[in-house]
């Protein structure tokens, strides 16, 4: 019989393999389940070690949730260019404890240190932090931190050199390629707004965030914003605080849409830092495709080969594109594109995404196409990723055709890729090098699944002059293996044309069409 070590250990592998989300909710379960018997305890000590396992540091966390909701761990937030005022990130708010733990917070902070262990080995770290001990802690925490982080300028030169330090160590030590853009004096205001009355904002912030896919919830509580008691202080530290509530939708979800009503309903002053925000999403948004889109393509690697398409990066390109389709809604709708500053910088952006896309992607699709035309007795092993990139690449030009009114180059390209595509679908249908009927139709298909994200298809390229087409599609219906999906669309639509030529020639048929149509009758065409 295995002993409690045995026991303990083979627990601790199974739970182990949890997902974090799922160790939580089954230890919901457990809690609540009242007296346990000793294997049950054994099974929740494991779960709290899974459920603390990435929370190590305690100190952190306990102060960090002081800025939660409002602070974002998107590390492109931290980027220069990208960064803008307001937002508030969980690098820059470690920074703040860690310079200030090891200053004038040295002694809570050992504290803290000596109390948390004990109570996160029989406890998640959620439920420590709601203890009302461990918020007394937390109170002294934000006292303390809000004390060093005020005082004359020469002091507080000081502490952003500090933070500043510590921030750009941490992103080398995380293998971030950047140097964060540095905290300023505006920054520190903004993380004293917190601080300050975070608590008073709390409720309603979760309200927006948990809000921001529905627009009616949205407008009420842009309504409800509106009249909050906050909104009579006048400090810049209550400034700052409210502003938090619309940039977080931005900041820490990305929910642009979901700002719309704080446009419409908050004073100048919100409005302006809305925009600001904006723009430097806009900006983020824009470079990311065309990096994205170059390491789509492989640009900068020695060779050409199949496309980089990772499930990430069609993700990602994926998510971005409806992040730029978002943004330009907004500025349309609120004629940012006419101002003369955000909407120069608007164009700006998107000029040097569109070169970044002609450079790297669209030439890189075009040999994709001619490689793809070239394989007749097999697929690309990207071909796949090849139609849905130029999927890509027709929506994208439909979002920024909206108010792109200058040459992206897009219409050179879908001649060029519609060209190559048709050639290689008459080519494969006569190729010699593809005995079998079934090779040849199946690289015809597969030319016509790369000309259809772009407007080509079978009912005008298909002709019954083009004797390969016709022989090709009989010879096929000739074998015992049944069409596949493509083969039976294309031949489908060539009976369309056979039957229409038959009914009009009732006394001189063709004998090669009355054949086909035998045969496409007897494959259920």
């Amino acid at each position: 019989m295995s002993g409690p070590d045995e026991i303990g250990k083979t627990v601790a592998a199974l739970v182990s393999r949890l997902p974090t989300g799922a160790a939580r909710l089954l230890y919901g379960e457990l809690a609540g389940a009242g007296e346990t018997n000793g294997k049950l305890a054994v099974v929740r000590r494991a779960l709290v070690e899974r459920i603390n396992a990435s929370r190590q540091q305690h100190g952190r966390r306990l102060f960090t949730q002081l800025f939660e909701p409002f602070m974002t761990a998107d590390m492109e937030m931290l980027r220069p260019g990208f960064s803008s005022l307001g937002v508030l990130h969980a690098v820059d708010m470690g920074a703040v404890w860690t310079q200030a733990a090891a200053g004038p917070l040295a002694k809570l902070a050992a504290e803290i240190e000596a109390k948390m262990p004990a109570l996160v080995a029989e406890h998640p770290l959620d439920l420590v932090l709601a203890l009302p001990e461990i918020q007394g802690l937390q109170e002294q925490a934000r006292r303390g931190a809000l004390e060093w982080l005020s005082g004359d300028a020469a002091r507080l030169h000081k502490v952003l050199a500090a933070l500043n330090s510590w921030r750009a160590a941490e992103l080398r030590r995380m293998g971030v390629d950047f140097t964060p853009r540095a905290l300023t004096t505006e920054d520190l205001i903004t993380i004293r707004g917190v601080l300050t009355h975070g608590a008073a904002l709390r409720s309603i912030a979760n309200s927006v965030l948990a809000g921001s896919g529905s627009a009616g919830v949205m407008v009420e509580l842009a309504a409800s914003f509106a009249l909050h008691p906050l909104q009579s202080l006048t400090t810049p530290e209550a400034r700052m605080a409210l502003f938090m509530v619309p940039l977080s939708l931005m900041h820490r979800r990305r929910a642009y849409r979901a700002v719309v009503p704080f446009l419409l309903d908050g004073s100048p002053t919100v409005q302006a830092r809305i925009l600001e925000a904006l723009d430097s999403h806009f900006g983020r948004t824009c470079a990311r495709i065309g990096q994205e889109g170059g390491a789509l393509a492989g640009a900068g690697h020695p060779i050409k080969g199949p496309l980089a398409a990772t499930t990430l990066r069609r993700l990602t390109l994926g998510e971005e594109l409806g992040h730029l389709d978002a943004i330009l809604g907004i500025y349309e709708e609120f004629e940012i594109l006419d101002d003369p500053r955000l909407g120069a910088q608007a164009r700006d952006y998107m000029d040097l995404m569109v070169k970044a896309v002609e450079r790297n992607l669209y030439p890189a699709l075009v040999d994709r196409c001619i490689a793809a035309g070239r394989t007749i007795e097999r697929a690309l092993p990207d071909q796949d990723a090849l139609e849905w990139a130029l999927g890509l690449c027709v929506r994208w030009r439909a979002v920024i055709g909206r108010v792109m009114h200058w040459g992206s180059g897009h219409t050179n390209f879908k001649e060029q890729v519609l060209e190559h595509a048709k050639a290689s679908f008459q080519q494969a249908l006569s190729d010699p090098r593809a005995v079998s009927p079934s090779d040849r139709l199946a690289q015809a298909v597969r030319m016509l699944q790369i000309s259809k994200p772009l407007g080509g298809g079978a009912e005008s390229w298909i002709t019954l002059l083009d004797k390969g087409l016709v022989r090709t599609v009989t010879d096929r219906l000739r074998q015992e293996d049944p069409l596949r999906d493509g083969e039976r669309d294309l031949a489908a639509a060539l009976m369309v044309l056979v039957r229409d030529e038959l009914r009009r020639t009732r006394h001189w048929k063709d004998t090669g069409l009355v054949a086909l149509d035998e045969l496409a009758v007897a494959a259920g065409l």
